[in-house]
């Protein structure tokens, strides 16, 4: 059975804007004090390694066939899947949605954010892992993320996105996206079984937001065999 977990901002050892349990090494956060929230993390996790990504809004899916030095080292994707037991795959998050797929035989961590669900990272992470279950035995965990209530954009942009995905939609007055609602729709849409956390992170104070503070630090979701 899969083991699935989303932090928050609690619990580590970081300062100041970092405060306490930032996971990412690109903020501008001491190193140290991110290596050792990440080592609790895999301590909390009963995990050796947990592989974290280099996140760039890109469609890219990988899949982890070998342990790396994975507290310190990133792999250059906004998908990753395994079908390693004990392997914990990490999705870093400030507002975006950190998704958690998992079946009895493959698991995987997917940065989904405006860009990435609007080119397709979610089909593209589910032809991957068609290839080793059903889609029907699939678990989606929707972990805290930014609410449709809360993530405005430009008119342009919001008109973009709904004629894609119309589930996106709020209205086109205020030109919020309700980027977990589209998500739910392309998942359940081929059977994926979907589970909302139903955590904003902009509304609350115990999560990480970049809308909140650009100057911030990241949870992640994570997942393992």
């Amino acid at each position: 059975m899969a083991r699935v977990l989303f932090t928050s901002r609690d619990g580590g050892v970081s300062a100041g804007d970092f405060h306490s349990n930032n996971l990412g090494l690109h903020v501008g956060d001491d190193r140290e004090a991110v290596l050792r929230n990440r080592g609790l993390l895999a301590h909390q996790f009963s995990l050796e390694k947990i592989v974290f990504m280099n996140q760039t809004h890109s469609t890219t899916v990988m899949e982890i066939s070998e342990t790396l030095n994975s507290l310190t080292h990133s792999v250059d994707a906004d998908a990753i899947f395994t079908t390693q037991k004990n392997v914990g795959l990490a999705v870093q998050v400030a507002d975006c949605i950190p998704l958690l797929l998992h079946s009895p035989q493959v698991v995987a961590a997917v940065h989904v954010g405006r860009r990435g669900l609007l080119n397709g990272i979610i089909g593209k992470v589910l032809d991957q892992l068609s290839n080793y279950c059903d889609l029907q035995d699939l678990v989606a965990e929707i972990g805290p993320a930014i609410c449709g209530d809360c993530y405005e954009v430009d008119l342009e942009t919001y008109l973009a996105v709904v004629e894609k995905i119309p589930q996106c939609a709020t209205s086109a007055k205020e030109h919020r996206l309700d980027l977990v609602a589209g998500s739910t729709a392309l998942l359940s849409r081929v059977g994926v079984q979907v589970r909302n956390w139903h955590v904003c992170t902009r509304c609350n104070e115990g999560y990480f937001s970049y809308r909140k503070n650009p100057v911030t630090g990241r949870q992640v979701g994570v997942v393992a065999l």
